[in-house]
């Protein structure tokens, strides 16, 4: 099994040139560790998912990332408030690109 993803989580754009940190500002009731446990709505660009930078999508006219799109691969039994949790295993596909974005660290 994944490992939950809580705030404070590491975040990569596969087409982004730095990693960015999951926000997770609105408890949900359940935390880990003193964290917020992050749900499959904490997709909320530059609330939830910080810049990743430059997006590289064409790589000679890189132009600032916007990070968007929804969490796929969430936990398919567990849940918070009725919405189900990340797992290190959730990533989102970025409908500006396609990048992938992608959890390289749960912020246990």
């Amino acid at each position: 099994m994944s490992e939950y993803v809580v705030a404070g989580a590491r975040l990569k754009c596969s087409f982004g040139t730095v990693p960015a940190t999951l926000n997770v500002p609105i408890p949900k009731g359940v935390t880990i560790n003193h964290k917020n446990m992050a749900t499959m709505v904490d997709s909320i660009p530059y609330v939830n998912i910080g810049c990743f930078g430059k997006c590289n999508v064409v790589p000679s006219a890189p132009k600032p990332c916007t990070p968007c799109g929804v969490w796929m691969n969430t936990s398919p039994t567990v849940r918070a408030t009725e919405i189900p949790v990340l797992t290190k295993d959730s990533c989102i596909i970025c409908p500006a690109g396609g990048g992938m974005i992608t959890i390289t660290d749960s912020g246990q």
